[in-house]
């Protein structure tokens, strides 16, 4: 696979990853799931940039910025699927 492809692969990974631990997120909370998806995705984002600074003495530069927007973006796409896949969800539609 050429260089010039990983990248994307890459962003589809980690906004895969950000998506499922939104998901997870709302759906153990219960209310607020795009809120709860979107903080979720930024931790992830941020854990993984200090993880990348710390291990391999990365910069921050414009991909940092758009793994951010991505993994909140899908973090919070995937809370509002939680949240209405949560326990409560059969609870509020009686």
């Amino acid at each position: 696979m050429p260089e010039t492809k990983l990248l994307s692969w890459v962003f589809g990974v980690h906004g895969a990853a950000s998506l499922a631990g939104g998901f997870t997120a709302a759906k153990r909370s219960g209310k607020r799931g795009w809120y709860i998806g979107a903080i979720a995705g930024l931790l992830y984002a941020v854990a993984v940039v200090l993880i990348g600074f710390l291990s391999q003495d990365i910069g921050f530069d414009s991909r940092m910025g758009l793994l951010g927007l991505i993994a909140a973006l899908a973090g919070a796409f995937g809370g509002m699927l939680g949240v209405n896949a949560g326990a409560g969800a059969n609870a509020r539609r009686m």
